[in-house]
């Protein structure tokens, strides 16, 4: 069954056939998009939409600078995937050794999954590969709590004291830390999300 993408996480200016959410999946666009949440007077709103539409437990962060139409560009003129262009013949290559998804490589090295995406129009749904090149691995609500922290405490501060910490996890809809929760992870994608100075 075909659905029509309402996931706020998927980028619609994308070229279809291609279905990329580049909230979970593309650190520039991130950043980018936060800013102008950031200088938003609604910001704080708009940031649970987003929280809401980011998913999954463990996911994998492209850091490179491709942009996200970049990288559906390359991909899809790939020789693999241009002899592979239609929705039948995507799926019978994607599932042709018995899997649900193929690995394909683009010019800065990186490596991509590819999957067959039941979205209206964008049947070719992308996220980076696992320990490829330009890419890190963490945890949902940790790239949760980092945005919300970004949105209320800037692109520069890195005092991330319990309590910053825990006021970021409040936005979030995340428990405080304590127990089995810690900052280790969230200070991690904290050192990915940040504007640096030159």
């Amino acid at each position: 069954m075909t659905n029509n993408i309402t996931n706020i996480a998927f980028n619609s200016e994308i070229p279809p056939p291609v279905a990329l959410c580049c909230w979970k999946h593309h650190l520039n666009y991130i950043i980018a998009e936060l800013d102008c949440i950031r200088k938003d007077n609604n910001g704080i709103e708009s940031i649970n939409n987003i929280f809401n539409s980011i998913g999954g437990t463990l996911l994998d962060m492209y850091t490179g600078e491709l942009s996200p139409t970049a990288i559906a560009l390359e991909l899809l003129n790939h020789p693999e995937m241009c002899r592979n262009a239609t929705p039948d013949s995507f799926r019978d290559w994607i599932g042709m050794h018995g899997k649900d998804y193929r690995c394909l490589s683009i010019s800065d090295g990186s490596r991509w999954a590819i999957r067959f995406g039941n979205y209206e129009g964008r049947f070719v749904h992308i996220h980076p590969g696992r320990k490829s090149e330009h890419t890190f691995r963490f945890r949902a609500a940790n790239l949760k709590c980092a945005m919300a922290y970004r949105v209320l405490f800037g692109w520069s501060e890195t005092n991330y004291s319990p309590s910053m910490l825990n006021r970021a996890r409040e936005l979030a809809k995340l428990p405080p830390l304590g127990g089995n929760i810690n900052s280790i992870g969230i200070e991690k994608v904290l050192r990915f999300l940040c504007v640096k100075k030159h």
